[in-house]
């Protein structure tokens, strides 16, 4: 289906990212991962398959991304796809440990927060700036965000905040987008309700209010 079409995963050297790799391999595209570490990133490439292209790139820096969507357009003279996956889990705190004296956010220093920030959000800036320009007609963004953008999360209050500014940031990448004809996509990761006890049903809901209007792949 995504036969001649080439994807851009960022954070892609394991887990959630590698995944995605396999499955955009599975249908044909050209796939180019990226992430911070190069040993992991040679390692990846090399058993997602020989044709997968490894870089080594900041997804928080305009610079490091632009130069490597234009190592990535030198080699395949096209981007059609960006996969906004580069982050990082948080501090966490367990639920029967919070306290109005001992809690996730009263607990976390500014270095902490402008870190999280940074691997979950700006990331998702920094890409998208430096691939939009490069997408043609019908190219596509697609920003991972979590369930933890769509409600309180007491334990992971740095970590919420970014990625709820994720499916922000969705909409207001559309904005440039539009002038060049690409589709923007948007997607939560629908979270099992049998797996949210009680709060399930609601999860539920808000996540289908979040994603309708959207497109995946």
């Amino acid at each position: 289906m995504l036969k001649d079409k080439v994807v851009l995963i960022t954070g892609a050297a394991r887990g959630i990212g590698a995944g995605i790799a396999r499955c955009f391999i599975d249908t044909g595209a050209s796939v180019v991962i990226t992430d911070l570490d190069a040993e992991l990133v040679n390692t990846a490439a090399g058993e997602l398959g020989a044709d997968v292209m490894g870089l080594v790139a900041d997804a928080a820096s305009q610079e490091a991304m632009g130069e490597a969507t234009a190592k990535v357009i030198d080699r395949f003279s096209r981007l059609d796809i960006l996969v906004n996956n580069a982050g990082i889990g948080g501090p966490k705190i367990k639920f029967e440990e919070i306290s109005s004296s001992d809690s996730a956010f009263m607990g976390m220093s500014d270095e902490v927060w402008d870190q999280q920030l940074m691997f979950n959000l700006r990331t998702t800036f920094s890409s998208s700036h430096a691939a939009i320009p490069h997408l043609p007609e019908g190219g596509s963004i697609i920003n991972i965000a979590s369930i933890a953008a769509l409600g309180p999360t007491a334990t992971l209050p740095a970590y919420g905040a970014a990625k709820a500014g994720v499916v922000h940031l969705g909409p207001v990448q559309g904005q440039p987008i539009r002038e060049g004809h690409c589709v923007l996509l948007g997607r939560v990761p629908r979270a099992d309700p049998q797996d949210l006890g009680a709060e399930g049903s609601r999860v539920q809901e808000l996540t289908s209010a979040s994603t309708s209007g959207t497109r995946s792949v």
